[in-house]
C-alpha cells in the first residue's frame, strides 16, 4: 500500500519542490518506485513537462527511473472531470483521483502550494504524512500557524489523523540553536536529524533541477537526500 506524502513549504521559495524532487530521485536511487504529484500552478517543471500530457494522459512516465510525475493542471484532464461527474462531494474527487493512480507506487509524494487555497487543502485531505520544507535559520510563525490550523481543520471535518512526520531543514548553514525556538514546542521534536546543504548546482539549472544524486552521487546534498530517505523510512 502507498505511502502518501505531502512535502509542505511554509513560503513561496522555501525549497519543497526541490526537495519533493530529489526526495523522489533518491527513492529511485534504492529502488522504490514512487509518483510525485505536483500542485502548485507555478511549478517551472510542471511547466516544462505539460507538453508530453494530454486530456487523457496525466501521468509522465519516467521522469527518474522509478519515478512518475503528475504535472499541476491534471483537473483539467478528462480523467479527473471523469471522477468528478461521478462524485457528489468535491473534496472526494482528488482523493479517489489519487488512490486510484497510486496503487502501483510505494510512495506518492504531493508537492502543495504554501498558500493554503483549495488546492492545498485538497491534497492535504488525500496524504497521511506531512513534511515541512524550512530554509535554515529562518523562521514564519504566522505560516506555522495558519499550516497547522489547516491540519487540524481537515483532521477534525474528516475525521482523519495527518501526521507531522518532521521538518526538514536545508540552506548554507545547519540551523543555530536559537532558530529552533521559536517553533511550537511539540514540533521541537519532530525536527530531521538530517540537514541538507546548499550546493552550487542550484544556481546552475534554475527552472529544470538535476536531482544532486542524478549529478554526482557523493556530493554532501546527495549524501544528505539519502541519509534522509533512511531517516524517513524509520518515521514512517
Amino acid at each position: 500500500m502507498s505511502k502518501i506524502i505531502a512535502i509542505a513549504g511554509l513560503t513561496p521559495g522555501s525549497g519543497k519542490t526541490t526537495v519533493s524532487l530529489n526526495l523522489a530521485a533518491s527513492l529511485s536511487i534504492y529502488e522504490k518506485k514512487n509518483l510525485v504529484v505536483d500542485f502548485d500552478s507555478n511549478s517551472e517543471v510542471s511547466n516544462q513537462l505539460k507538453a508530453g500530457i494530454t486530456e487523457n494522459k496525466v501521468v509522465f512516465e519516467r521522469l527518474y527511473p522509478f519515478t512518475d510525475f503528475i504535472p499541476s493542471g491534471f483537473e483539467e484532464s478528462s480523467f479527473f472531470k471523469n471522477i468528478a461527474g461521478v462524485c457528489s462531494k468535491t473534496e472526494k474527487v482528488f482523493e479517489i483521483f489519487i488512490k486510484s493512480l497510486s496503487k502501483e507506487y510505494e510512495f506518492v509524494i504531493l508537492d502543495i502550494p504554501s498558500k493554503m487555497d483549495f488546492l492545498s487543502t485538497s491534497a492535504l485531505a488525500v496524504c497521511e504524512d506531512v513534511i515541512i520544507v524550512n530554509k535554515s535559520n529562518e523562521f514564519n510563525l504566522k505560516a506555522i500557524q495558519r499550516l497547522l490550523l489547516t491540519i487540524f481543520q481537515i483532521n477534525k471535518r474528516f475525521k482523519k489523523k495527518i501526521n507531522i512526520k518532521g521538518i526538514l531543514t536545508w540552506g548554507h548553514s545547519i540551523p543555530l540553536e536559537s532558530s529552533l525556538k521559536p517553533w511550537p514546542a511539540d514540533l521541537n521534536n519532530h525536527i530531521f536529524k538530517v540537514f541538507i546543504p546548499y550546493e552550487n548546482i542550484m544556481d546552475n539549472n534554475e527552472k529544470f533541477q538535476t536531482p544532486f544524486c542524478f549529478n554526482d552521487i557523493l556530493s554532501p546534498a546527495s549524501i544528505s537526500y539519502l541519509e534522509f530517505c533512511r531517516e524517513l523510512w524509520r518515521e514512517l
